[in-house]
Formats: C-alpha cells, structure tokens, sequence
C-alpha cells in the first residue's frame, strides 16, 4: 500500500503559515498507518499532498494544502509553513518534533 494525496486547506496567509492543524492532521494519519502496519497491513510509503500550494482545476489557486505557501504575485516564491519546518524535522528525528513519536 501506498497512501498518497494526503491534504488539509487553509485559505489566508496568516492561517496557512501558522498551520498546527496541518501537523495534527499528518501525526493523526501516521498514527493510523502505524497501527495498520501493526495488524500486517504492507504499506510501503506516505505521501503528503501536497509540498507547494498549487492549482486545483476545480478550485483554482485558493486552496493552501502545500507545506510550502506559494506567493503567486510575487515570482511566486514559497515560503515553509510551520508544517514544513516540523516535517523536516520529524523525519529526521530532530528537535521538538521528536517528542511526537508514533506510538
């Protein structure tokens, strides 16, 4: 199994920046995997949909579930969400994010 296109909106720059939701919303799907690991499911990755905000063909570029904010009047440069400093962090085993480990 892979489990992909994992994804969690936020609308305004303020909200998307400062998205604790978002990690809440990421350990909670690690921790069903972990689980479903546990009963002998073969799960062979975890894919976060998605790194960047981007286009949605239905909602155009108003939906904000990238780890990175996309700043689409301004070259568009991204910029790391909290989510995408804690998930960086997570994965390597540093930090506070260590204090989250999947039990």
């Amino acid at each position: 199994i892979g489990v992909t296109e994992k994804r969690n909106d936020t609308l305004t720059i303020d909200a998307a920046l400062k998205d604790q939701h978002r990690i809440s919303f990421i350990l909670k799907h690690l921790y069903r995997i972990r689980r479903a690991i546990e009963k002998g499911a073969n799960v062979k990755g975890y894919f976060y949909w998605t790194l960047f905000d981007d286009f949605e063909w239905s909602e155009g570029f108003n939906p904000r579930h990238g780890l990175y904010y996309t700043d689409y009047k301004n070259n568009p440069t991204r910029i790391p969400k909290d989510s995408a400093k804690w998930f960086h962090a997570f994965i390597k085993g540093q930090g506070q994010a260590s204090h989250y480990y999947i039990t």
